[in-house]
C-alpha cells in the first residue's frame, strides 16, 4: 500500500511538472506571437518554469519519507486530459488560430483551471517542506490567475489588437 501510494504521488507530480513546463511553453510562444505582452507572458513562463521544478522537488521531498497521506488516484485521467488540451492550444497557436484576446483568456482559463481542480491537492503530506511547497505553487498559481485578469480588465477593448 505505501509503495503504491508513493508510486502514484510520483505519476501525479510527474504530470503536474509536464504540464507547468507545457504552460511555460505556451506563454513564451505567447510571447513570441504577442510583443505588446510580452514582459507579461515571459515573467508567467518563467514562474511555470519554477512551479516544474517545485514538482520535482515535491516528489523528491517524498523519496524516503513516509508514504504521502493521500493521492488522488482518480484525477490522473483529468490530469492527461488537462495536458492534451494544453497540447492542442499550442497546435493551434502555431496555426495562427490564436488572437491576442484570446491567448490572455486562454492563459486566464489555464490558471482557473489549476486553481479550481486543485490539482496540488492531489497529493497530501504532513511533511513540512512538502507542504511549504505546495502552498507556495497553490498561491502563486492564484496570483497569476489574478494578474492575468487585471491585465485583461486594464486593456478594455485594446485586447483585440
Amino acid at each position: 500500500m505505501t509503495d503504491d501510494r508513493n508510486a502514484l504521488a510520483g505519476q501525479v507530480l510527474d504530470a503536474l511538472r509536464e504540464i507547468e513546463l507545457l504552460i511555460a511553453d505556451l506563454y513564451r510562444r505567447f510571447a513570441r506571437f504577442f510583443p505588446k505582452d510580452r514582459e507579461l507572458w515571459e515573467n508567467l513562463s518563467r514562474d511555470e518554469e519554477f512551479h516544474a521544478a517545485a514538482a520535482a522537488e515535491l516528489k523528491e521531498l517524498l523519496t524516503g519519507t513516509e508514504a504521502p497521506k493521500t493521492v488522488g488516484r482518480t484525477n490522473m485521467a483529468a490530469l492527461g486530459t488537462y495536458k492534451k488540451g494544453l497540447e492542442y492550444h499550442v497546435h493551434r497557436l502555431e496555426r495562427g488560430e490564436i488572437t491576442r484576446t484570446k491567448a490572455l483568456f486562454t492563459a486566464r482559463d489555464i490558471e482557473k483551471t489549476l486553481v479550481e481542480r486543485a490539482f496540488y491537492d492531489l497529493v497530501q503530506s504532513d511533511h513540512p517542506g512538502f507542504m511549504a511547497g505546495q502552498a507556495r505553487v497553490s498561491g502563486e498559481t492564484k496570483s497569476h490567475l489574478e494578474k492575468l485578469e487585471e491585465y485583461i480588465a486594464s486593456l478594455g477593448g485594446e485586447a483585440g489588437s
